[in-house]
């Protein structure tokens, strides 16, 4: 700021004060994220129908999916009521993050953004519930999908690498899991 008020600075002094602004803004969102998955967060258990919280989320998606064009989102929501005790706000982060990783994997040539819930019998007297976000993007090789959970580990050129790292915390705290399918040139399928 003292440089751009110097009135002997030369001209590119002007753009070189506009570029460190850009980046100083840009570390200072990296240092905001990192704070925040530091941070442990106070989780809020309620029971909640999975169904209206993934439904809600992807509602919230449609219109980033409709701005990236030739990307088609198809839901499958169980019928059924999912019931489960958890956090809406953290779960529905874990999903919405789900869902733009799945439509940036596809924003190059478009694709299907399927997004299903359903239940599935674990041991004869438990169910668990499962919720797939799958595309039909560029998918990943093995060595990415071996680190993808690990802190700061980025496939894109923009991001912190933190939140599917979130993700994973977020669903471990819940009592859940979080599991990766996915093969080069057909897509990825997370299963929560």
């Amino acid at each position: 700021e003292m440089l751009s008020m110097e009135p002997d600075s030369p001209p590119s002094a002007a753009e070189s004060v506009k570029i460190i602004r850009e980046q100083v803004g840009r570390i200072g969102d990296i240092i905001k994220r990192l704070l925040e998955f530091s941070r442990k967060k106070e989780t809020k258990f309620v029971l909640l129908d999975i169904n209206v919280l993934v439904d809600k989320v992807a509602e919230l998606l449609k219109y980033q999916a409709k701005l990236l064009g030739h990307i088609e989102i198809d839901k499958k929501i169980s019928e059924e009521k999912l019931m489960v005790e958890g956090d809406p706000n953290q779960l529905q982060e874990v999903f919405l993050n789900l869902m733009i990783n799945a439509v940036q994997a596809m924003e190059e040539k478009g694709g299907i953004l399927t997004i299903r819930t359903f239940s599935e019998i674990i041991k004869p007297e438990s169910r668990a519930v499962m919720i797939q976000i799958s595309d039909t993007g560029v998918g990943m090789n093995e060595e990415t999908k071996k680190r993808i959970f690990d802190p700061f580990f980025t496939t894109k050129k923009t991001g912190t690498g933190l939140g599917l790292s979130v993700c994973f915390g977020i669903i471990e705290n819940h009592g859940g899991s979080i599991e990766v399918d996915s093969r080069l040139g057909i897509g990825t399928t997370f299963t929560v």
